[in-house]
């Protein structure tokens, strides 16, 4: 069995207790419609460009997050929403939304393992994490069939969720009370939080305003 085919030796379930120091977050909502995906993969650079990373990070690239993000949000809107029934679907499909939540938080340090059949250890203080939530009828996730075993090499479940939590994140975990409906991912970094301050850009009108006066200012009064 290769190393991306096997599912994990550890879960790293740790990170999901973890308190934050500090964090920045975005939630949003969406119509359940694939084609909306760029929106979450956006929030995750955006967030993902919050972390100044350090010399000896050596957390997945952001790519790779992505592609879980992906993964996460397809299976919430194909599988979850039924958005697959396309034209047939029931009125109540067609109107299912896909809740996202998204926070990268600066931790004190914490220990992850990583890898399938040679194990190391690495320790991040940025924990990026991602919860993907549909308004489905939910699934039992230890019902998923086993990608990696023979009979079940040629089915197409499964495999998303296993390379979730074999190559793309640390830790992949599906609330019980959620009953499928919510999956949680996170991935550790080591590096810190950006202290950026955004800058409210100037109203066009009063622009335009200060720009007229400063070509022609008005006259002095007279002496």
């Amino acid at each position: 069995m290769s190393d991306l085919a096997a599912p994990p030796v550890t879960d790293n379930v740790h990170l999901l207790d973890v308190e934050p120091l500090a964090t920045k977050r975005i939630e949003l909502t969406t119509d359940s419609d694939s084609l909306l995906l760029s929106i979450p993969q956006g929030a995750i650079r955006g967030l993902f460009d919050q972390i100044e990373l350090s010399e000896d990070d050596e957390g997945r690239p952001i790519e790779m997050i992505q592609i879980a993000m992906e993964e996460a949000f397809y299976n919430a809107v194909v599988h979850g929403n039924m958005e697959d029934k396309g034209a047939d679907a029931p009125l109540e499909n067609k109107e299912r939304k896909v809740t996202i939540r998204i926070s990268v938080s600066e931790v004190a340090q914490q220990v992850v393992s990583r890898g399938t059949t040679d194990i190391r250890t690495c320790v991040v203080n940025i924990l990026l994490r991602a919860e993907v939530e549909n308004e489905g009828n939910g699934f039992e996730v230890n019902k998923v069939p086993d990608c990696t075993e023979e009979e079940n090499r040629e089915k197409p479940s499964g495999r998303g969720l296993l390379m979730m939590r074999s190559v793309f994140c640390d830790t992949v975990y599906h609330p019980e009370q959620s009953k499928g409906r919510v999956i949680v991912f996170i991935s550790g970094f080591m590096g810190r939080l950006r202290d950026r301050k955004i800058t409210k850009p100037l109203d066009p009108i009063a622009a335009a305003m200060a720009a007229a006066t400063s070509a022609n200012p008005p006259d002095s009064p007279s002496s």
